[in-house]
Formats: C-alpha cells, sequence, structure tokens
C-alpha cells in the first residue's frame, strides 16, 4: 500500500482512457475510503473515479514522463451508463 494516499487538492496523473479522457494532471476533489483499505479518488472538473492503490498510484512516473504538464480532460464523449 501507499506509504502517502492523495489528499483533496493534491494532483496526480490519471491515464488517457479509451475515447473518454485524455490523461494528464488532475486535481483530486473527494478521496473515498474503504473498509478493505483501498481508496478510490474522484477528480475536481472530470466525471471519474479510479482506484489509487493497484490502479494508478504504481503508474505515476510513468505518467509524468508521458504527460508533463499536461492538464487530464475530458473529450466530449459521455461513457454509457450501465444499467
Amino acid at each position: 500500500m501507499s506509504a502517502k494516499i492523495p489528499a483533496v487538492g493534491d494532483e496526480v496523473y490519471i491515464p488517457t482512457l479509451g475515447e473518454y479522457f485524455v490523461g494528464g494532471l488532475a486535481e483530486v476533489g473527494c478521496v473515498l475510503s474503504f473498509e478493505d483499505n483501498t481508496h478510490h479518488l474522484l477528480f475536481k472538473g472530470l466525471s471519474l473515479n479510479v482506484r489509487w492503490e493497484n490502479g494508478i498510484e504504481p503508474l505515476q512516473e510513468e505518467l509524468k514522463k508521458q504527460f508533463g504538464s499536461q492538464r487530464a480532460h475530458g473529450t466530449g464523449v459521455v461513457p454509457p451508463c450501465p444499467l
């Protein structure tokens, strides 16, 4: 598990996700903590939640090299809503 869970206001890198999100830096808007000691992050201005541990945490250095100071953003394509 990570030594540091991101806090609200921190910036972390997210990857490009299909046709919905272009990767880059994103500001953490909310941190959800679960009983199994995992954490999901929600981001300001993005309709996205991702798992930190065994999710985007191990990708941070690689994503930093890939995106630098580029900001993450939506593409305008709305993901389908699972029923």
